[in-house]
């Protein structure tokens, strides 16, 4: 059964954990946090989180690229939250920077198909955690060199 208020605790302890508001509004966005009469007609999610030893602005760069690639357009974007939609799924990237080079990262997908959530939150989650910075340099902008 669907638990509003366990819910909202889970979510909480999340903004707790993350030192500020942009996983929490990231999360309910997402969700779409409503009534209980809504919470059996709603979508089916899929979330993750993990941590990636890179920089903000790589991991900026690599979630837009990662939404894309599943076919999404970019909805929204801002320095911590990266909406994609697409005729199937919806999903979100909230970007937490936890030092210069580390970022926690949370990954949520929606969907009317429980199949489709998963795999778009799967997919988008593994784009992201296979790609690799080889050089920093003095740019924290990441450039892709095209073929």
């Amino acid at each position: 059964m669907f638990n509003l208020k366990s819910m909202a605790t889970q979510l909480n302890r999340r903004r707790i954990l993350l030192g500020g508001w942009a996983g929490a509004v990231g999360t309910l966005f997402t969700l779409g946090v409503s009534s209980p009469a809504r919470a059996a007609s709603r979508p089916a999610s899929h979330w993750g989180t993990f941590t990636k030893g890179n920089p903000l602005s790589y991991c900026q760069h690599f979630a837009k690229e990662a939404l894309q690639s599943i076919g999404c357009t970019i909805a929204a974007s801002d320095n911590f939250l990266i909406i994609g939609t697409s005729g199937d799924v919806s999903a979100s990237v909230t970007l937490v920077p936890l030092s210069t080079y580390k970022t926690y990262i949370i990954v949520i997908a929606n969907s009317s198909d429980y199949e489709v959530a998963a795999k778009a939150r799967s997919d988008i989650r593994s784009y992201i955690q296979k790609q690799q910075v080889i050089d920093y340099g003095t740019r924290l902008n990441p450039v892709k060199e095209r073929v």
